[in-house]
């Protein structure tokens, strides 16, 4: 049975409660859900398996840091995926590999 959107959203907003109610298992959940994703969007930009993967995870760690300030009303997705293409940004910029110019819109 799938989920609609708006359950699969209520489901995941109650995993996250889980998680800063300090059940910290339940945010390998999360990073089940969002980790493909997560690593296509960052793949996307860096163009290099190791250095997305790296992004991938410091991308989930600061979320997991800043889950307290996160709406639990709103899709997580959107959220964790814009720590990623920041992320990967800050990558380029640090390897002088981008300019503003050539990012992608």
């Amino acid at each position: 049975m799938k989920l609609s959107d708006k359950e699969n959203q209520i489901k995941e907003a109650e995993i996250l409660q889980k998680v800063l109610d300090g059940q910290t298992y339940a945010y390998g959940e999360v990073f089940s859900r969002h980790r493909k994703q997560a690593f296509a969007l960052a793949f996307q930009y860096v163009r290099d398996y190791e250095d997305a993967k790296d992004i991938v995870q410091d991308a989930f760690i600061k979320a997991y840091q800043n889950l307290s300030r996160f709406d639990l009303k709103r899709s997580f997705a959107p959220w964790l995926m814009a720590i990623v293409r920041n992320l990967s940004i800050d990558f380029l910029r640090k390897r002088k590999m981008i300019s503003p110019e050539e990012l992608p819109e």
